[in-house]
């Protein structure tokens, strides 16, 4: 009888494999996470490239047709882009202001917007682009802590997106 009670008193612990599963487990989990959230983030950097890329169009669209995308008319001058740290606006003319009501600008908090130039104009009827840079094409890089996306943009009006 002595021997049953001490192998009862032995069983309350865990043993070393028990903790060996527990921590593998765990540590699978963990790793399922921490996939999931840069899969999350690579996923949010290639959304804000597709917007990115959708003003660009949108911009080379109203100049090509001559339609003034927030004043909902016809129009005959440039379509423009303006970039910034965190925001591209949108907007109409050769020169940018703040302060116009039509301007259409887009904000992109969570990210950071480099850029190897500060204006894009697109040409009325074409839709050929020109730089504030001396370059004929430009390049708009987003990015976050995790991924990285480039657009594209040639002189012709050509925009192209790699994630």
């Amino acid at each position: 009888m002595h021997s049953q009670e001490t192998s009862t008193a032995t069983k309350r612990g865990l043993t070393l494999l028990e903790v060996i599963i527990s921590i593998a487990i765990a540590t699978a989990i963990a790793g399922c996470f921490s996939f999931a959230v840069e899969n999350f983030y690579s996923s949010s950097v290639e959304g804000s490239g597709d917007a990115a890329s959708s003003i660009f169009r949108k911009a080379r669209g109203n100049a090509f047709y001559g339609i003034c995308g927030s004043c909902n008319s016809s129009s005959s001058e440039m379509q423009s882009i303006h970039i910034e740290q965190h925001r591209i606006t949108l907007y109409q003319g050769s020169v940018f202001d703040s302060n116009d009501s039509y301007n259409e600008a887009y904000d992109f908090a969570a990210y950071s917007i480099a850029a190897d130039f500060t204006d894009m104009h697109f040409l009325p009827s074409s839709a050929d682009a020109t730089f504030s840079s001396a370059s004929t094409s430009g390049s708009v890089i987003i990015s976050n802590q995790v991924s990285t996306t480039t657009v594209t943009i040639s002189r012709y009006g050509v925009i192209n997106e790699n994630n």
